[in-house]
């Protein structure tokens, strides 16, 4: 034997002969041998040699040493922030150092902390040693975390930094401690953030499959999401349970189709996903809690690989989610024409219609999709279809301004249809002749357009009140030069003006800093209506409510800050753009608060809907 190692008891633990010391760090290939022997990791391990501390470098560079010692360290928890941070920012070389302290990898760190520890400074190495003894001396150099901890391996996977991770690993870092309000572990945070190599150094360590975050989000589900099929594929080989639900009812499989709709470049990586997730007998019959089904969702966002892999296993080509929609009445509606061929010739049923009667026929029609309402008429589909009010295709799509559908359906012999519109004139009077009755119009059938125009006739013909008449003789004839009232009319006046001049220029500059939200500037009203840029998952969400895109946006701003708009759709802006009003009516002190209040709303809005919180 050329080297043994023993216990500071004499008993020795390994002996290597000379071919195995010929290459590599001496302290390494003794330590990486005396880890498992010691139970212990490597990071705790010090070797002795004659007394002394052992240097580094190779066998041979330390004069080939024929008996050394070894020590287990306690571990110190002075340097968790420092530890935190290194591997956060990838930086092995302050990791390494940090480790071999040995600090303790999983002692939870806040992000509030006050620990200032970088772990990144440059460090001379003749300081090194001091710096180390100077530490040990300090008994309360580590700051009990506040507020939400993560352990430093959750802040390296979720990163990818993989070398970081195999170290972490390599020091026992807990696989499974989780971020202490998320509920995520680092494999949570691998499979998330699409990091493939952490995902496998941590498979590799028997990091768990089943965990789950607070979203009851299983690793599987948030790479599912994210279409990372590499990683899903490891999942899977790992024993991952495919149809555990988050708390949206989504499985792996509708958690990849859920998000496909916002990202829709990733329908190649999706398609693959769906199929290494039906190869490990993922249930084509789960469904989240809008009834929504795989084959729906993949209609929805028109992936024609994805619904052949779907029909392929079983799917249920006729089955509905709670609106009553199918996978066919989907495509349709979103002009998916071979999609809808597909699914045809599975069988799909052309008479299914959603919660309000509407059939596929009609939604392709109110749409405008030509192509795809032709092509159902030649397969047969109902050219005279109603809905419960008993409207048709030609009623939706002259409602949705789409004329050229419109008279496309005229020429194909489909006559205009809709509610029977009523209209009953009553007149109550006192019974005495010639007496003023009371007028009743009871209107059953009309639509809102044209109740609305009947609101505007009355309005105008409405005579002002005696008050009403004063005040405006008032506006028309104010105070003159000599009349006692002159002066603080006009000092009244003018700070008036001014500053309403002044929140309309600060309120065009406020919104114009919001991301999303562009205004010219307000000149000649009271009013402000800026144009809003919508994601798609909100446009969608708007649709399945029966909304207009912006009056859902001023609704959740209603609901979330108590701000009240008014929806640009009442106001006849240009097809495909958004808008609200809004006043510039409020003091300055309000109107900051309120602009702070609309930037944060944007933000959160935007995040709720670009990750399919909203979209079908």
């Amino acid at each position: 034997m050329a080297l043994q190692v023993c216990s500071l008891s004499g008993s020795v633990l390994a002996s290597f002969e000379a071919d195995e010391l010929k290459e590599g760090e001496l302290n390494t290939l003794v330590k990486e041998r005396l880890a498992p022997v010691c139970g212990v990791p490597c990071f705790r391990l010090r070797l002795l040699g004659a007394g002394t501390a052992l240097g580094h470098g190779t066998w041979q560079d330390l004069a080939c040493p024929e008996n050394l010692q070894v020590v287990v360290l306690e571990y110190c928890e002075k340097k968790a922030k420092a530890l935190w941070n290194a591997a956060e920012a990838g930086n092995v070389e302050s990791l390494l150092r940090i480790l071999e302290l040995p600090q303790d990898p999983n002692v939870l760190v806040s992000f509030q902390s006050d620990d200032d520890e970088t772990g990144t400074e440059e460090e001379e190495e003749g300081e090194e040693e001091e710096e180390v003894e100077e530490e040990e001396e300090e008994e309360d150099a580590y700051i009990a975390p506040f507020g939400p901890t993560a352990p430093a391996l959750w802040a390296a996977a979720g990163r990818g930094h993989s070398e970081a991770v195999r170290l972490l690993l390599l020091a026992h870092a807990n696989t499974d401690a989780v971020h202490s309000s998320l509920r995520s572990t680092p494999l949570h945070e691998a499979a998330e953030n699409g990091r493939v190599v952490a995902v496998r150094h941590l498979l590799e360590a028997r990091a768990s499959v089943s965990k789950t975050s607070c979203f009851g989000r299983t690793a599987l589900i948030c790479a599912s999401g994210g279409c990372d099929e590499e990683a899903v594929r490891l999942l899977v080989c790992a024993k991952a349970d495919v149809d555990i639900k988050d708390v949206k009812g989504c499985t792996a499989l509708m958690a990849c189709l859920c998000n496909l709709s916002d990202f829709p470049a990733h329908k190649d990586a999706a398609a693959e996903v769906v199929r290494t997730l039906l190869e490990a007998n993922a249930s084509l019959d789960e469904a989240d809690r809008t009834h929504r089904h795989a084959l729906g969702l993949a209609a929805h966002v028109g992936s024609l690989p994805i619904i052949e892999s779907l029909l392929g296993a079983r799917a249920d080509v006729n089955g509905t989610d709670m609106f009553g929609q199918s996978a066919l009445w989907r495509a349709a509606a979103d002009g998916h024409l071979p999609v809808v061929q597909r699914l045809l010739e599975a069988a799909a049923s052309l008479e299914t219609c959603d919660e309000h009667g509407v059939s596929a026929m009609v939604m392709a029609a109110s749409r405008g999709e030509v192509h795809v309402v032709d092509f159902l008429i030649e397969k047969r589909a109902n050219l005279q279809s109603l809905d419960l009010k008993g409207r048709n295709a030609y009623w939706y799509a002259a409602e949705n301004d789409e004329t050229e559908m419109a008279q496309h359906l005229l020429e194909l012999g489909v006559k205009p249809a809709g509610e029977t519109a009523v209209e009953t004139l009553v007149a109550e009077s006192s019974g005495t002749p010639r007496a003023n009755p009371i007028l009743e119009f009871p209107m059953e059938g009309f639509s809102d357009s044209v109740l609305s125009q009947f609101t505007k006739m009355a309005a105008t013909s409405l005579s002002s009140n005696t008050l009403g008449q004063i005040f405006m003789g008032l506006m028309v004839k104010p105070p003159e030069p000599g009349e006692p009232s002159y002066e603080l009319f006009q000092k009244e006046t003018s700070e008036i003006f001014e500053s309403l001049k002044r929140r309309a220029l600060h309120l065009t500059a406020a919104l114009n800093k919001v991301p999303g939200i562009s205004c010219q500037p307000i000149d000649g009203a009271m009013y402000a209506f800026p144009k809003i840029t919508l994601p798609k998952g909100a446009i969608q969400a708007a649709s399945i409510k029966h909304q207009d895109p912006d009056e859902l946006w001023c609704l959740e701003l209603l609901e979330q800050t108590g701000i009240v708009t008014v929806p640009g759709s009442g106001f006849g802006q240009q097809e495909d753009t958004f808008h609200f009003r809004t006043t510039i009516l409020p003091p300055d002190e309000v109107l900051e608060d309120v602009v702070r209040k609309l930037a944060d709303f944007q933000e959160e809005f935007n995040k709720k809907f670009s990750n399919g919180g909203g979209g079908y």
